[in-house]
Parts: structure tokens; sequence; C-alpha cells
């Protein structure tokens, strides 16, 4: 767009910029601008109103719409326009529940082709008791500005109440001067060397922060941290700020871009600085008057260096600061990043010091700060926003005695634990560089030992073990002699007293005796879950052997290979199973022998010991080869005490058996119950997947505690949702996957409790443990939390104990790891370590990723589900989690895939309901919300079922099958109106749209759009002339971020699946390598160079 267009337009260049950002993402609130107050004393509601009214009067700008024609921005002066005010009675509200209504208030998106860009909302939450609130979009004004409009109100406000309080303002310029000022010096001579010197200054631009994953693990609902920088450490501050001859927001500026350098390991960081344009014509003008300057700094430079050059660059871009940035970028050649600055991820805005306004004063303050408008007080009340404007951001206030700091992020790239964190590294390096400022840079930007790699030390330095020397065994012996009448289980109408079971246990455990069998071998449990299974398991106990469990519906050369491994010498079956298979070992029937009277009292024995082997489960491995895990009985012991004082448990509850015998969930579900002196339920394999049979059951037989799977409380949320009774649920205990957010929020109940547990079966079970909490189902997942205190934890990366917010793998330790694997030495030497805080014990690698925020342990997902796509780590599960949080989708899972050479990202989804599928276009912009753009999927799939294994988990490898048969998602697939072998025309259409916004003839299919003259502008008009056709309605203006060259828009349009990566990997290596030959020249003969080295 030419200089006469813009005159026309009346919009400087950062409303224009900011136009264009509202027009590519219409619900984007990242510059909605507030201030919030609390107000004490007598306030006229309607006095306030008129006041309002007649400021508008005063200020047309704020009249303005900014509607867009042909892609094309324009002002249009609306003299009926008036800003709301909303008036909500906030009596009886808590100060939470306060705090969220005004922030959702705040986050209403501004719609700026028709309304007004300025609202006000009033909360009275008490007698002369109230929260102001003021919101305006950026377009019309900045921060200096809201502060002005209150003034001016304040004089229109004692008018209208005939108060006798002096108050006036004096007229000022117009931001039609302003506007008018701007586009006249763009066309002064001295404007061809500002342009000149910002060519120079940012020459082959640093390329986009990269921020490692773990800065994004933890709830990301809010992403502003408000501290303060103490008075000691400020004054160090202020005593070096004189000391060098610069400001203190000159040490604050270096100070922040070594902390940026050093998070994100690049050296030379580019840190937007907001400005403002209120030179003194314009000190009280109404509008929205700034820009933002970039300053490049090296931060390779010893502190005392840095700060000087960070002065000098400061002055020097004020001094250019009329000019277009939009326009510099494309002289550049700058890559356009989707949904972030190209140039610049990271801002710092000094707002000012206390004293020269009061609103300024009131910034940050803390409650006892207090200002005096119209006759009332107000004092500061904290308002989240312009959160995702950049990746991080600073802005502080100097109070003389402290600097009142807040941090805020963009939440796909920081959680709020991550920017807490980054505020302890970032008030750390402070110090340090204030202690040693001649330092260079290599010790300055690498973590230094007693910043990151502070060693915690484990999670519960003492695990306890078992209290007393007791099997399994032992333990149901003694209850039997407590209460030998109570019912121990419970099958489709049968049921089995402690007394029966142990009676029945010790007739087959002889009959195993009589066969030879030894001290510490296994014996095979082919049964399905039942009364006679736990009857086979407590036998086989008794004879000092641990039991296998043999699914029978595993394939035979699965249960053969089983079978070697594990040395099994007999399985134990009834006739069914022990007919169907084909046993390679001696077999024995369960009911052999059980026509003997249940009166006849066996002799009582028991060859367990507490060291002794219990069970071996038998897990999939990464390499087809099943592997088994041995545990003894002290582990499970030392597991159920530990358990039974962290849900401090009750005796004789009703507990149910939903999981296979050889998942090791049904350990804790069997043992649990028989240890507390409970009541088994055995559910029917038949109703376990049903989720009303299942439920119906659970509420008729009274069961107290229910284990579940993540994905079992999913597949049954909609019958749950129908009927969540369950009057006599106490706990609902969930291990086995992550537990996302938003499916425990919905079983959340003051009726019950809870838990989410979470350990490997390598050590027994459960090793944590969390009660779930409203506060806790914020977070994307559920928190592990802390360790049972049968067991310890570490988070350890490359053999050293992470710092709080440093993710690492999760290391389990105590008195639950097991044995290792059944033949499988070498596995288990890589996996059971030595323990690095207890000698002699062993630790077990859980290949979990994990970080410890403080209070408790953050699950981040498989290590092996880390995959990387263009170079980013991106972890799969934390996709999954985030497609799950949309409210249509029940289930997602996530894989890589490679087509035609190229690896990308698919997604399966399983919606709440059959027939209610999200569009393709609400799960991107949902996933755009949260996560960055390189870890949105390319493809799409939506299915009725996700499937899982037989433990009731996600398995990746039949999605992945389900991927080359399922259809992808069609709601919001453009028409296709061109077949697949027209893409020509496609190719054709669009390039004659570009030749005639770009004015170039010369464009072929693979050109990208911003390397050959394009502009954000000229973007805009070709994204308004596509929305003429059918296909391309629902086009967003990012999608042709996403898709820069005329081929992969082309063929996106058609309706052809097409990777957002595809259609710009060749235009950024093509950059990337004439950046690097830029660089790598050498000055020629006449003394000209190239770029300089960096």
């Amino acid at each position: 767009m030419d200089i006469e267009s813009l005159k026309r337009e009346r919009l400087t260049d950062q409303q224009l910029a900011l136009w264009f950002l509202a027009h590519s993402s219409p619900r984007d609130v990242r510059y909605n601008i507030g201030l919030a107050m609390r107000i004490l004393g007598e306030l006229n509601v309607e006095a306030f109103q008129l006041a309002m009214r007649r400021l508008v009067v005063h200020a047309p700008v704020l009249r303005n719409t900014f509607p867009g024609v042909g892609g094309i921005p324009e002002v249009v002066f609306n003299p009926l326009l008036t800003p709301a005010l909303m008036h909500f009675d906030a009596h009886g509200w808590d100060e939470q529940y306060l705090a969220r209504q005004i922030q959702e208030w705040h986050y209403r998106p501004f719609d700026l082709s028709s309304d007004c860009c300025l609202r006000f909302a009033l909360f009275e939450c008490a007698a002369n008791e109230w929260v102001l609130v003021i919101c305006a979009h950026h377009i019309i004004a900045d921060f200096t500005c809201l502060g002005i409009i209150l003034d001016q109100l304040e004089c229109l406000y004692l008018d209208e109440i005939d108060s006798d309080l002096q108050c006036w303002f004096s007229p000022t310029q117009p931001f039609s001067a302003y506007v008018a000022l701007e586009q006249s010096s763009l066309l002064e001579p001295s404007a061809g060397q500002t342009d000149a010197y910002w060519l120079e200054y940012l020459r082959h631009p640093p390329s986009a922060l990269n921020w490692d994953p773990r800065w994004r693990h933890g709830d990301n609902s809010v992403s502003s941290h408000f501290f303060s920088i103490g008075s000691s450490r400020c004054r160090a501050i202020s005593d070096f700020a004189l000391a060098s001859g610069v400001s203190v927001f000159s040490v604050m500026l270096s100070a922040w871009a070594v902390a940026v350098a050093r998070a994100s390991d690049h050296h030379d960081v580019v840190v937007g600085v907001p400005t403002s344009m209120r030179e003194s014509q314009f000190r009280n003008t109404i509008g929205s008057l700034f820009t933002v300057l970039p300053v490049r700094l090296n931060t390779g430079a010893s502190f005392n260096q840095l700060v000087r050059q960070a002065r000098s660059d400061f002055f020097s871009a004020l001094d250019h600061r009329r000019f277009r940035l939009s326009q510099a970028l494309d002289a550049l050649q700058v890559a356009r990043i989707p949904e972030r600055n190209p140039l610049f991820q990271t801002t710092v805005n000094m707002l000012g010091k206390t004293g020269k306004s009061r609103w300024i004063d009131l910034m940050m303050a803390p409650p006892t700060v207090k200002i005096c408008w119209a006759g009332l007080a107000l004092s500061h009340y904290p308002l989240h926003q312009q959160e995702g404007q950049v990746d991080i951001a600073l802005e502080f206030v100097d109070a003389g005695e402290d600097l009142r700091c807040v941090i805020k992020a963009d939440p796909r790239h920081f959680s709020l634990a991550g920017i807490a964190t980054f505020t302890q590294h970032f008030t750390q390096l402070i110090d340090r560089l204030l202690t040693s400022p001649g330092l260079e840079s290599g010790a300055l930007t690498q973590p230094p030992q007693v910043d990151f790699n502070v060693i915690p030390g484990p999670l519960n330095a003492c695990p306890r073990g078992a209290t007393g020397a007791v099997s399994l065994v032992e333990w149901i012996d003694r209850l039997v002699q407590i209460h030998p009448d109570r019912i121990a289980l419970r099958e489709q109408g049968q049921t089995l007293s402690y007394q029966l079971l142990q009676r029945r246990s010790l007739r087959l455990a002889r009959r195993l005796t009589q066969a030879s069998h030894q001290h510490g071998q296994r014996i095979g449990i082919s049964l399905p879950p039942g009364i006679d299974a736990v009857v086979a398991m407590l036998a086989i106990l008794r004879t000092g052997a641990g039991y296998v469990p043999l699914d029978p519906a595993l394939p035979n050369e699965r249960l053969h290979g089983i079978i070697e491994q594990s040395q099994i010498t007999t399985v134990i079956g009834d006739a069914q199973t022990l007919r169907q298979k084909a046993w390679p070992v001696a077999t024995l029937d369960v009911h052999t022998g059980s026509e003997d009277s249940d009166d006849a009292i066996p002799a009582l024995f028991d060859f367990s010991t507490v060291s002794g082997l219990a069970y071996s489960v038998f897990t999939s491995g990464s390499t087809g080869t099943p592997k088994g895990i041995d545990v003894e009985h002290h582990s499970i012991v030392a597991l159920l005490e530990a358990a039974f004082r962290a849900l401090d448990l009750q005796n004789a509850l009703v507990w149910s058996w939903t999981s296979a015998a050889s998942f090791d969930l049904s350990v804790w579900e069997i043992w649990g119950a028989l240890c507390s002196g409970g009541t088994l339920l055995v559910v029917p394999s038949h109703i376990r997947n049903q989720p009303d049979r299942l439920l119906s059951l659970l509420d008729s037989a009274g069961v107290n505690v229910v284990t579940q799977t993540p994905s079992g409380l999913k597949n049954m949320l909609t019958e749950f949702a129908r009927r969540p009774s369950l009057a006599s649920l106490q706990h609902w205990c969930i291990c086995g996957e992550a537990l996302p957010g938003e499916t425990a929020r919905c079983y959340l109940s003051e009726r019950w409790d809870l838990w989410s547990f979470y350990g490997p079966a390598e050590t027994t079970v459960f090793a944590s443990i969390e009660k779930v909490t409203e506060e806790l189902v914020r977070y994307a997942v559920v928190p592990l939390g802390r360790p049972l205190d049968c067991a310890t934890l570490y988070i350890m990366q490359q053999q050293q104990a992470c710092a709080p917010g440093q993710h690492g793998e999760i290391i389990v330790g105590g008195s639950g790891v097991s044995r290792g694997y059944v033949g499988l030495k070498a596995l288990t030497a890589e996996r059971f370590i030595d323990d690095p805080y207890m000698p002699g014990k062993h630790a077990y690698r859980s290949g979990d990723s994990g970080y410890w925020d403080g209070e408790r342990v953050h699950f981040c997902g498989r290590l092996d589900d880390q995959v990387k796509v263009h170079g980013h780590r991106v972890e799969l599960g934390e996709i999954e989690r985030c497609l799950e949080t949309h409210a249509q989708v029940r289930q997602a899972a996530v894989f890589l895939e490679t087509v035609a050479g190229l690896e990308r990202l698919a997604a399966v989804t399983k919606p709440v309901e059959n027939g209610a599928q999200p569009t393709e276009l609400n799960l991107r912009e949902h996933l755009r919300k949260w996560l960055p753009s390189y870890m949105h999927p390319t493809r799409f799939v939506s299915t009725p079922a996700i499937p899982v294994n037989r433990h009731g988990k996600l398995d990746r490898e039949a999605v992945r099958r389900q991927w080359a048969v399922a259809q992808p998602t069609s709601a919001d697939v453009p028409p296709r109106t061109v077949t697949p072998g027209r893409g020509d025309c496609w190719r054709v259409r669009l390039a004659s749209i570009w030749r005639d916004v770009l004015g170039k003839n010369d464009i072929c299919p693979d050109d990208a759009f911003f390397e050959i003259g394009g502009t954000s502008v000229a973007l805009m008009q070709i994204h308004a002339r596509l929305q003429q056709w059918p296909e391309g309605r629902q086009l967003l203006a990012s999608d042709l971020f996403r898709f820069p060259t005329i081929r992969a828009l082309g063929a996106f349009l058609q309706g052809d699946t097409v990777s957002p990566l595809e259609g710009s990997v060749s235009y950024c290596d093509n950059r990337r390598r004439h950046t690097l030959n830029q660089r790598r020249r050498k000055p020629d003969a006449s003394g000209s160079q190239g770029g300089q080295d960096e």
C-alpha cells in the first residue's frame, strides 16, 4: 500500500499492523488493554455514564470503527457509537469468583468493523465498594491514553455531580494531527536515512527463539507472573546504573536479554521496546501513539559492555523511531512465522516511574497504595492481559525503593510454572551480573551449578518398607482368624468367605506340593478373572512359588514364549482353558479335588517368605519380546500399607476387579481388597467395556473402591453423566496412563475422593499419589503428585538431578522396585540402576519424562513418545491432551507419519457423541490457542472408537493401522469443484490473483509469497479475493502463512491433504542458504562487504 492510500485510510503504521492481526484472528484478545481499580466511596453510576457519553464528544477517535473492504482497512467514524458500561451486582461473590468474572469480561473480543473499541464495567461488591474496569483495543488506545481517559472522565464526572472540587483539562491536538505528522515524516528526506539505518542495523537478523518444551509443562490457563524486585537488589541495580552512566532501564534490558539468550540457547537477541510517540503537543492526545523499537543485543559481551551497547542502541533507535517495521521486514526478506513476530519474540517495557503520574503510581501497586479520583479512593486491582503478544515479555514500574514487575508469556511456550521458574532464574541472574559485570558471556549465558543444577535429592528420601515381616499369605491368614465368615469374593451370585478361600487355597496348594513344585518356581494361571483365579493365586503363593497370569485370549506363540522365558513347569486352568490350548508343560485343573467338602479343615501351612517371589507379569516390549517382571512379597505389602495410609482406607469395603489378571493393576484390586478385609466384586469380562451395564453393577453392588484407567473413564463418561449416582462409592483410583484434567473434572464430587496414582509395573503398581481437586484439573494432565511413603522419586537428566521446573527422566526407588526382567539380564542392568542416593539399593528408570514444581511431580509424556518434527522436540502425548480439552473431543491419538519423504503429525479423534464431530477448522483453532504451530497435526481423522489394548491403554500401532483406511475429516474441507487431475487450473486462478495484487507477471508455482515482494497488506488483499470463492470462505488469513506458495495453497484449496510446512520448507531452506552465503562473503577489494559474522 502506498503513502497516499495510507493518508486516505488515516491509519498509523501501528494501527495497520494491529488491524492485520485482528483480521487474521478475529477472536484474538491479546491486544485488549485495560486498567482495573478497586473504588471505595459513594460512586454515582448515572453521573459516571453521562460523563462517559460526553467523553466521546471530546475524543471522536473513540467512535472510530475499522472495517476492511477487499482486504484494505478503512476508518469509519460513527457519530452514534458510545462506549458500553456494564453494571454487575457482585454482592456475595468471593474474591476468586470476582477475579474470574472480571477476567472473562476483559477477554471478550472486539469486532473492529462495528464495535466501539472502548468499554467499561462496574462490579458492585458491597455498599460503597466497587471494581472499575476499563478495556480498550490497542488500535485506539495505549496505556497512557487510558490514564488520560480517566483524567478527563474525572472532570466530566465532577461536573455532572456539581462538585466543588476543581478539575479541568486543557484542549489538545486531535489524533488525526498525529496521523498526519507520521505520514508527512515518512515523506521527508530524512526518511531515507532512517530506512538505511534500520536495514543496516537489522541485516541478517537472528533466527526465531527456540524454547525447550519444559517451559510450557504445567497449567497454562494464566500466563502472567507478578513479582517485585526488592529494595536491596533494586539499590544494587541503581548503583550499578549510576556508576556505569546508564539508566535503570538499560540495566534491566541488558539483564533480560541475557536471561532470554540463556533460556533459548541464542546469543544474538532482538528485544522489542514499546516506546511512546507522544511528543509535547500530543502529550494528552487520546489515541494509540506508540511504536515498538527493535534493540539488537549480542549477549556474548561482558555485562559492562552490554549495558553501554543497550544504551547506545536504544538512543539510536529513538533517533530513527519514525519508520515502518513491516517495510523493513519486507526489504530484509525476513521469513514470516505463523502467529509470531518474525523479528523479535520478546519485549521489555518500562511503564514509567512513580511520582510522574498517579496512574503509574497505581500500576502493580500493593493494596495499601491509594490515589484520589473525584473524591474517591482508588487502589490497584490485578488484571491479566496482553498474554501471548510475544513469546515472553517483561513489564516493570520503577517505584524507587523497588521495581514492580510482571512477566507475561505465550501459553503455547510457557506455563505458569515455567514463568515462575524463569522469574527465579532472571532475578538470580541479575545478582550474578551485578557481582561480576566484567565476566565474559560464556560464563554468563551458561546455567551455573547453583542455578539449574541444584540437586534437590530424592523426593521422600527415607521410604518406608513393610512394617511387619509378613507375606501376603500370612496377612490373609491373620484376617481369617479375625473375621472368618466375612465375604471375601463375590462373582455373579456366588460368594466365598475368607475361611473358605483359605481352605480351597490350602487344598490346591497341597496338590501343587505333591507335584514336587519347589520354592521360588513360577506357576502359570490361565483362568478368567474370578473366584477360581484368586484361589489359584493364593494357593501358588502358599507353596513358596510365584504366579504368572496367562491370558487365555493370547495367541499360542506368545503364551509359549512366556512359558519358556519364565521357565513355568505347570499351568493351572479350568477344563475349558486347558482343553483349548496345547500347553507345552504339565497342567492342573483348578477344580480337581474341589469335590472335597468345604467343611473339611485341611492342615494350615505356608511356605512363602517376605523376600520370596509373589508374581510375574509380562508387558509388551519395544523389541516385540514380552518382558516379565518379578515382584516380591515385601514390595506388595509395602505398597498396600502405604496406599492404605494415603487413602485413610477403612476396613470391609467393597472393591471392584475390572482389570485382566495379567495387568499389574489387578494386584492392587485383588490384594488391596483382601488385605484390607474387604470384599472383591468380580466384574464379568463381557460387561467391562459396556459403560451402562458396568455402572449399573457398581451401583447395585454397593462398590466403595473402583480402579480404572483414564481410557476407561473416558469410555464411560457419557453414560456416567446420565447416572452419576454410585451412592456407595468412596474412592476412584485412576492409574495406568496420564489423567487428562478435563476428564478428571467430570468425576469430581464431594461424595467421593478421586485419586491419581502413578507407577510403572517394574516398581509394584504405584509409586506416587495425588488427590485430584478443582485446582489440579486446570492442568492439561493431572500432576503425578508426591511419592507414596514406600517409594522415592528422582528427576534426572544426564545423571544429574534436575532443578525444579526442569524436566528429566523419572527415576523410581524404594521398597517397590522389583527384581528385574525375567531372563533379560542386559535389559535389567540398563533399566534397574544403582540408586544414586541409597547405597546397595536399586532404582528403576521409568522412561517417563517429568518435572518437579516444588510441590508435586508433573508428567510430560514418554521419552519414547518424543519425536522431532522439523527440528523441534514434540511430545505426542502433549498434543493428545490438548486435543482432549476440546469440548467435542472425547479421546485423541497422535502419531508421526512419513509421506513422500516428509515427516508430519497425524491426529485421530473420537467425538463426544457420534455425529457431533468437530471440524478440522475448529480443532486447528483450538490447538492454535495452546500449542506452537510446529505441534499442529497435518491430518485429522474422526472415528467412533480409538483402539485400546487389552489393558485399556491407547494402542498406537492399531491407531496407525487404522489411519491407512480412515477418511479425513470433511466437515470443513472446501468442495472439490476441481478434480485432482486438474490442479493446474487452481494454480492458474491463484497466479492470476497474485499477479493482480503484486503487479508481477513472472510468478512460478513454487515462489514463496514474501520472497517475491509480498507484504502483509497484500496478503490481506489476496485473502479478501479468495474469500469470494466458495472454496475460500473458510480460509483463514493465517492459512496463507502456512501455505506460502501457489502450489501448496492450490493443493489445500482443492482439498488435498498437504503439510502446512511442505510449502514453506523449500523457501526457508533457500533463505537459510542465502543468509549463510551472505555471512560467509568476504570483503572485496573496494572495501564493501557482506554480512558480518555472528
